[in-house]
C-alpha cells in the first residue's frame, strides 16, 4: 500500500508526461515500501524517480535496468556519453567503464553481491567486494551462477582465452582449475547441500562426472542432460554419449541404456516422480520411476500430476491416434 501512495505522488506530480508513467515502469521494493521509476519531463529528459522524489541521476532512459534487490535496496544502470555503463547499488558504483550493461546476480540473500563487467571482450568478476579475473567473455558473461538450495554458496563457470574453463565459488575457492578442461555444469546435493555433482568435457569432446570428488566410472563420448539433484537431494542423475546412444545414470549407476535421444528427465516438485521420456529404434516412451510405456509414435512431452503426486497423466499418440496416459493406463478419447 505505501508503493501505491508512491505511484500516486508521480502520476500527480507535474513537469512529467504522464504517459511515460505507465505500470511496467515502475519497480516496487519487496516489503512495499519503496519504488522507483524512469520518468520522462515535459521538455523530453528522462529522469529516475525514488519514492517520488525525482533525483540528479544522469545517463537513464525507458530501457535502463533499475529495480531493488533482495535487501530492498535500490539499483540501477548508468549509460554515460562514450556509451560506458555503470551499474550502482544503494547509492554505491559497484561497476563502472563497462562496454555492456553490467550483469548482476542475487542468489545468496545478500541483496546484489556479485556483478559481472564486460571490457575489451574480457569479464571482471567482482563478489562480495572483491574482483576476480579478467576472464574470457563468451563462457563468463553470459553463464547464470548456480546456488545450494539454502542459497549460502554461489559458484560460477568461469573461462580462460586458453579454452580452459572451471568452477569459481562466491568465498574466491575454484574447483577444476589447471586441468585444461571445460567446465559443463554443477550442482550441489547431499545433507546440507555439502556435496557437488559437476562434469567436464576434454577438447576432444569425451566427458567425465564427478560425484562428491569421485570420479564414476566410464568411458563418455559426450554429455546429454548435466548433472542435477532430487527435491531431497539425496540422488543425482545424468546421462551420457556412449558411441551413438545415450545412457542414464542414478549416481553412479548406469539405470538405462541404448536410447538415440532422451528427451526429458526431471523430477515433480515432491520427487515422488522420476519422469523420462526417450527414443530408441522401436519409437517413442515415457518412462515413470524405471518402468517404462510404449512405444508411441512422437515423444510423449511433459507429464501432469496432482499436488499430493499420486496420479500422474500424459498426452501420447498410439498407431496414429491420440490417447491419454493416467498412470501408465492408456485411455482412449
Amino acid at each position: 500500500m505505501i508503493a501505491l501512495k508512491y505511484l500516486a505522488v508521480m502520476l500527480m506530480a507535474t513537469g512529467y508526461a504522464t504517459a511515460s508513467a505507465a505500470p511496467d515502469n515502475i519497480s516496487y521494493s519487496g516489503d512495499g515500501k519503496h519504488s522507483m521509476s524512469v520518468m520522462e519531463k515535459i521538455d523530453g529528459t528522462k529522469v529516475l524517480v525514488i519514492d517520488g522524489k525525482e533525483t540528479t541521476i544522469a545517463g537513464v532512459d525507458d530501457s535502463s535496468q533499475f529495480g531493488f534487490d533482495s535487501k530492498n535496496r535500490p539499483y540501477f544502470v548508468t549509460m554515460d556519453q562514450n556509451g560506458k555503463y555503470a551499474l550502482s547499488v544503494d547509492g554505491k558504483i559497484v561497476a563502472s567503464r563497462c562496454d555492456e550493461a553490467p550483469a548482476s546476480y542475487d542468489i545468496t540473500g545478500k541483496g546484489i553481491a556479485s556483478v559481472a563487467c564486460v571490457l575489451d571482450d574480457k569479464v571482471t568478476l567482482t563478489i562480495d567486494g572483491k574482483e576476480y579475473g579478467p576472464f574470457f567473455k563468451d563462457s563468463t558473461y553470459y553463464s547464470y551462477p548456480a546456488s545450494n538450495m539454502d542459497n549460502t554458496v554461489a559458484v560460477y563457470t568461469v573461462s580462460e582465452k586458453t579454452g580452459e574453463s572451471y568452477y569459481l565459488f562466491s568465498n574466491g575457492k575454484t574447483l577444476g582449475k589447471g586441468t585444461g578442461l571445460q567446465a559443463y555444469s554443477l550442482t550441489f546435493y547431499g545433507a546440507g547441500n555439502k556435496k557437488i555433482a559437476y562434469s567436464v568435457t576434454k577438447a576432444d569432446g569425451k566427458a567425465m562426472v564427478y560425484l562428491d570428488g569421485k570420479l564414476v566410472p566410464g568411458t563418455f563420448d559426450g554429455m546429454g542432460y548435466a548433472p542435477y539433484a532430487s527435491p531431497d537431494g539425496k540422488k543425482v542423475f545424468f546421462s551420457v554419449l556412449k558411441g551413438k546412444t545415450y545412457s542414464l545414470y542414478l549416481n553412479d549407476k548406469e539405470i538405462k541404456k541404448g536410447m538415440k535421444n532422451m528427451n526429458n528427465a526431471y523430477y515433480s516438485s515432491k520427487g515422488k516422480f522420476f519422469f523420462i521420456t526417450y527414443e530408441t529404434d522401436k519409437g517413442y516412451f515415457i518412462s515413470v520411476n524405471g518402468k517404462d510405456y510404449g512405444p508411441y509414435d512422437e515423444d510423449v512431452g511433459y507429464a501432469q500430476y496432482d499436488n499430493e503426486e499420486t496420479l500422474w497423466t500424459s498426452i501420447a499418440k498410439k498407431a496414429g491416434k491420440y490417447l491419454v496416459l493416467v498412470n501408465g493406463k492408456e485411455i482412449k478419447p
